[in-house]
């Protein structure tokens, strides 16, 4: 996924597996934190990064979590996007309303996710984990899926405050 945004200058993005989502924002002179609960996928990032000099000078990956980075920074983010991470986290709501609050006042919020769908399991746990191999299996949990119209309603309840944009088809 990648996102061209003009106006983002500090952009925070977490999101599952490796950080090599914004790099292009990178090379256009955007400062990126990428974040990762898994230090295998932010050690990978920071080598893949380091073969741009335009990359390395604007990126820092970091292992962790938005829980523990949120606690750690004094400063708000132009953007945060958590790509491809809900379906992986234990508490949706604590860990959306946690990225809201890294936003600075006019900023913005980007999710992608897999919606809850018969596809989506048969696509992302039957073929991709246990057919193809493409993951290993269990690295997707049903459980965590969450359903399109339960995530629009918890971010109008939870941050009324934001423009909600369904790109979703």
């Amino acid at each position: 996924m990648y996102v061209y945004v003009s106006f983002v200058n500090h952009l925070c993005e977490f999101v599952n597996d490796l950080c090599f989502c914004f790099q292009p924002l990178a090379r256009l002179g955007a400062t990126v934190t990428g974040l990762d609960a898994a230090h295998e996928s932010t050690t990978v990032a920071r080598l893949h990064a380091d073969q741009d000099s335009r990359v390395k000078q604007n990126v820092e990956y970091i292992h962790g979590t938005i829980e523990q980075h949120i606690q750690e920074i004094d400063c708000k983010y132009d953007a945060v996007v958590a790509s491809e991470v809900l379906e992986h986290v234990d508490d949706t709501e604590l860990f959306i309303c946690t990225c809201a609050d890294a936003i600075r006042p006019g900023g913005s919020l980007f999710l992608t996710t897999i919606n809850k769908t018969t596809c989506s399991w048969l696509g992302a746990i039957v073929i991709a984990e246990h057919m193809l191999h493409l993951l290993p299996p269990g690295t997707h949990d049903w459980n965590k899926f969450i359903p399109q119209q339960e995530l629009l309603f918890l971010l109008e309840r939870k941050l009324s405050h934001l423009t909600v944009a369904n790109t979703s088809p």
